[in-house]
Formats: C-alpha cells, sequence, structure tokens
C-alpha cells in the first residue's frame, strides 16, 4: 500500500500536519485485501469518520444485497477478473473501531456490470482511493428493527403528512 497526504497548494506552512490533513489518496496493489488494508491505513492515522471512492482492478470480490424482510444479507463470490467502475462509502467508528461501509460496481470481461455492498475484495493490478476525512467522531450502533449498525446521534426531523 501505498499513500499520500493531500496538501493544499501556496499555503505557508509547508510541514506536514497531521491535524491539518484531510485529504488522502492511496494505492493498493496487486494482492491486497481492499478492505482490510483500508481498514489498516485508517488505524495507523487514526482517521475515524470521512467518505471515500476508487476505481481499479480486482481478481475476487464478495458483494451482497440486503433482503429488508430476512434482515440479512445474500451474498454472492465472484472469481474473476474485473475494473472496479465505482467504489464508494463512508468510513465511522463500530464498536470502537474503524468501520468502511462500501458500494461497489464491477464490470467484468463481457462488460456486463454487476455491484452491491461490499464485503471484500482481492486487488489484480492496482486499486486508487481518495479519502477525505472530516473533524467529527461518528458511531454506529445496532439498530434492532433492521438488525443493521447504522449511523448514531442524527439529528431527526418530523415527517412529511
Amino acid at each position: 500500500m501505498e499513500y499520500r497526504p493531500v496538501q493544499p497548494i501556496n499555503t505557508s506552512n509547508n510541514q506536514h500536519r497531521r491535524d491539518s490533513i484531510d485529504h488522502w489518496m492511496i494505492r493498493l496493489e496487486k494482492g491486497e485485501e481492499c478492505i482490510a488494508s483500508l481498514t489498516h491505513f485508517c488505524k495507523t492515522f487514526s482517521l475515524h469518520t470521512g467518505h471515500i471512492n476508487g476505481i481499479g482492478a480486482v481478481r475476487e470480490a464478495e458483494i451482497g444485497w440486503f433482503d429488508p424482510t430476512k434482515k440479512q444479507y445474500s451474498t454472492r463470490t465472484l472469481h474473476e477478473n474485473m475494473e472496479i467502475v465505482t467504489l464508494t462509502g463512508n468510513l465511522t467508528m463500530k464498536e470502537k473501531e474503524p468501520f468502511l461501509h462500501l458500494h461497489a460496481t464491477f464490470s467484468k470481461e463481457n462488460l456486463e456490470v454487476i455491484g452491491g455492498h461490499l464485503f471484500r475484495a482481492v486487488i489484480s493490478v492496482t486499486a486508487e482511493f481518495f479519502l477525505q476525512t472530516f473533524p467529527v467522531m461518528l458511531t454506529r450502533n445496532k439498530e434492532e428493527e433492521t438488525g443493521l449498525f447504522l449511523w448514531d446521534g442524527m439529528l431527526k426531523i418530523p415527517k412529511i403528512g
């Protein structure tokens, strides 16, 4: 894994200060598992809330779809080379650990597209990500109705109608 903090251009202070970095460029290499590597990166730099997007190529991916009636994910593992057409998601804290909630779309050799919630992906060539972090702590807690870990501490607006 390689990374580079993104610093503003023309700043009076050219030193890399951890407290001023809120944008990161991350490149994963062949054979790295996407979620484990990105989670390790977030732990290493004590990152806890943000938005991530990326592109690249994988040789294996496990994706899923949440069935709200069964309250569980249906998953499928794909063992083939595919392009990451888009990967997007967020970084929050779940049970005091960084947690990446990612969705991805992949293009197969025949250009068929498939996507869903990303559980696992192994990089085949490379993958490039932009991570923007925020100076807040957003946590997830288990919501009993769905069984999912949802954002906690959100303000509510009354429903319309």
